[in-house]
């Protein structure tokens, strides 16, 4: 009778193992915003920000336009990549084509999730007339809060020419520019990028990008941080509507061992059951 009772207790015990709750990790928001887009412009402002209530440590970020609509003139660090450690490959460096540009980040410390973490500067080809949209888009290929893998979500910027084009909600009305999220991702996703080459391993641990070719996809895998992860990225504009994957929810549960337990402990049930009917009889 004993290890009858035993062996419920071991079931019971990898049930509840089984039954863990599951805790969603939390999350944050890369957004594109931009100063109003004029036809012509040789200096139309783009940045590159973060919001939410978690903390990072290192990132990486593909950002994609038409290079028929758009020409980066620079990048640079924004406000929150003060003593950051940051990489930039861009058309301006020559180690992006025209279309693309690939920014990485790895802080020492823990970082608060709001504010500029990089800035842009476009000239508007001269293809651009009033009337036209004009989309920014960026995709998050890493986020990360020291080895814990922090949920975006991607929020483009499709400004059309002569109106407000912040997606921070500041519109002086008639605003046609889009703030649904593009996507939510976690850091491991599949690698297809504008025409980007391999990604190599920096010795100082941020990330370097090959030069990149004129063809659509780019094959290989990026490692950043220890961890490995691939890019998704399209070019040119994009239409407003938004593609949405599952968080990562946080939990690591080993559910081998639990399944291990239930079983050992099911067929010591059913042998003490067994073992009682024939010691009555």
């Amino acid at each position: 009778m004993k290890k009858v009772l035993c062996a419920m207790m071991l079931f019971a015990a990898a049930i509840l193992c089984l039954h863990q709750n599951v805790s969603a990790a939390e999350g944050a928001t890369v957004t594109v915003n931009g100063d109003t887009l004029q036809a012509g412009s040789d200096a139309w402002k783009v940045t590159l920000d973060i919001s939410g209530d978690t903390k990072i440590t290192n990132g990486k970020i593909r950002v994609t336009y038409d290079s028929s609509q758009l020409k980066l003139v620079s990048t640079e660090a924004g406000s929150m990549m003060n003593g950051v450690l940051t990489d930039i490959n861009d058309p301006v460096s020559g180690n992006k084509s025209e279309g693309e540009a690939v920014f990485v980040f790895a802080s020492s410390t823990e970082l608060d999730t709001n504010g500029t973490l990089f800035e842009m500067t476009f000239q508007v080809q001269d293809s651009v007339k009033d009337g036209d949209s004009v989309t920014v888009s960026a995709k998050t290929e890493e986020l990360q809060n020291n080895n814990a893998a922090v949920a975006v979500t991607d929020v483009p910027l499709n400004a059309a020419v002569g109106r407000q084009s912040n997606n921070n909600g500041n519109n002086n009305g008639g605003n046609d520019s889009s703030t649904e999220p593009q996507t939510e991702t976690a850091s491991n996703n599949g690698n297809n990028g504008n025409g980007s080459g391999s990604d190599n391993q920096g010795g100082s641990g941020i990330q370097t990008e090959a030069p990149s070719g004129n063809s659509n996809t780019s094959g290989g895998s990026s490692t950043f941080g220890g961890t490995s992860s691939g890019s998704s990225s399209t070019a040119g504009t994009q239409s407003g509507s938004s593609t949405v994957t599952s968080a990562k929810t946080g939990d690591n549960t080993n559910v081998l061992r639990p399944l291990i337990i239930a079983v050992i402990a099911l067929i010591v049930l059913i042998g003490g059951y067994v073992w009682s009917r024939k010691k009555k009889k």
